[in-house]
């Protein structure tokens, strides 16, 4: 029994209440005088809940292995804690996920089969490539939500209507947009999660609503249904700002910790960086001093600070307060700016050109994740290195003419940019260092 909990531990069984969203989907949409689909519903929850989803939440941590390890609460995992090998919860994510389908294929229906592999593809996506981006995650993870209303429906026997499928995903974004701007957003994060933002796509969330409301009353009457998620979205929206119900809502969606629990009070000592080249003579890359590129804090609460050039306040504004390093290349700025929160450390890093026109930018970091910047290298002709995160190398390869590069599809896991096709500098990672 010893040796199987932990695979147990990696399915998440306490993560099972979203199964609440399928049953909520049958219940609603069960044609009157039909007996409730309980054994169908059951087999589903053995399928989707047990196995499949089993799968993708042993997958997740396959992924996020090295970053857990790190996390003062993620570390007690079984596969960071050491109890399973990365190699055998790959076997078990596998046998998860093809036993899901198996036993779908024979005892469920066949839309839901389809619903089943739209689910991992969304799964799937998220982990990979869009986790990090701003909105593009939250996105995917209310369709996953919606496809759970959708097997709900299909199982009562009824054709999903495409119009409150939608109107269902807007409720469920404009929840996970709310959510993740109150408690998860991390300081990064905050500019794409503004006040005005949340509040501006609220009303606009709002308003699309009313008008798939409308669009599905013209061709038919509205199901029990719609009132049922329209009363849902406005008692949630009026919640969603009175804060007095801040904590109550934090329980309700499962936060942990709220922002101001983050553990960024107290730091670990800074590590110095090393392996400094001397920088004399005629190198065409160089670490510049403080003297000639320093930033100075403008709003502590936003972590804004402003460019220093030669002692000059040159007016450029940059996300940040610790300037870890600024490194010259062909008229070039190469700057390496944290946000002092070591327990959970962001990297920004920005190319500027010469007019301090800002070329290229990125983010690198985890969630809940301590990181030191430190071991810093400069190699001709092009390329910077340094350790971040987990003691893992990096390299900044320098460009003096823009590339095409796929949107969140070029960089490695933990890096993120603004979505943009042409870049300034390539991110590499460990095994890919040349």
């Amino acid at each position: 029994m010893k040796r199987l909990l932990p695979y147990l531990k990696l399915m998440r069984f306490h993560f099972h209440a979203s199964f609440i969203t399928v049953l909520a989907g049958a219940w609603l949409f069960l044609p009157q005088g039909a007996a409730f689909p309980f054994l169908e519903l059951l087999e589903c929850y053995l399928c989707f809940n047990v196995l499949l989803y089993g799968g993708i939440y042993t997958f997740n941590d396959i992924i996020d292995c090295k970053a857990d390890a790190v996390d003062p609460v993620k570390k007690q995992r079984p596969l960071p804690a050491g109890e399973i090998s990365r190699m055998a919860a790959l076997f078990f994510c596998l046998a998860l996920v093809f036993s899901g389908f198996l036993l779908a294929g024979f005892i469920l229906q066949r839309e839901i089969l389809f619903l089943f592999a739209a689910f991992l593809a969304a799964n799937l996506l998220y982990t990979l490539v869009f986790k990090r981006i701003p909105y593009a995650g939250l996105a995917l993870v209310a369709l996953t939500h919606t496809l759970r209303m959708a097997f709900g429906i299909v199982i009562a026997g009824v054709v999903p209507a495409l119009s409150f499928l939608t109107a269902f995903y807007v409720l469920l974004l404009c929840i996970a947009v709310t959510i993740h701007s109150r408690y998860n957003a991390k300081p990064r994060e905050l500019q794409y999660y503004s006040p005005a933002i949340v509040n501006g796509l609220q009303i606009a969330f709002l308003l699309l609503f009313a008008l798939l409301a409308l669009f599905a009353w013209q061709s038919a009457p509205l199901h029990p249904a719609w009132f049922v998620l329209a009363a849902v979205l406005l008692l949630f929206l009026v919640a969603a700002h009175l804060a007095i119900l801040r904590k109550p809502l934090a329980r309700i969606f499962m936060i942990r910790r709220l922002p101001e629990q983050w553990p960024c009070a107290v730091p670990p000592t800074r590590i110095e960086k090393t392996e400094n080249p001397d920088l004399s003579g005629n190198s065409h890359m160089r670490l510049l001093s403080k003297g000639e590129l320093s930033i100075a804090v403008t709003q502590e609460d936003k972590m804004e600070s402003e460019i220093i050039l030669r002692h000059i306040p040159t007016g450029k504004k940059i996300f940040g307060v610790v300037l870890e390093a600024a490194v010259a290349w062909h008229g070039y700025y190469l700057l390496f700016v944290t946000e002092d929160c070591p327990f959970e450390e962001g990297l920004h890093i920005y190319f500027f050109n010469s007019d301090l026109v800002l070329l290229d930018s990125a983010a690198l970091g985890w969630i809940y994740t301590p990181a030191i910047f430190e071991a810093l290298r400069l190699i001709e002709p092009n390329r910077v290195q340094f350790r971040f995160v987990g003691g893992t190398d990096w390299q900044i390869e320098l460009f003096s003419r823009p590339f095409f590069s796929l949107p969140a599809l070029a960089d490695p896991i933990a890096v993120s940019r603004d979505w943009k096709l042409f870049c300034y500098f390539k991110v590499h990672r460990d095994k890919s260092l040349p």
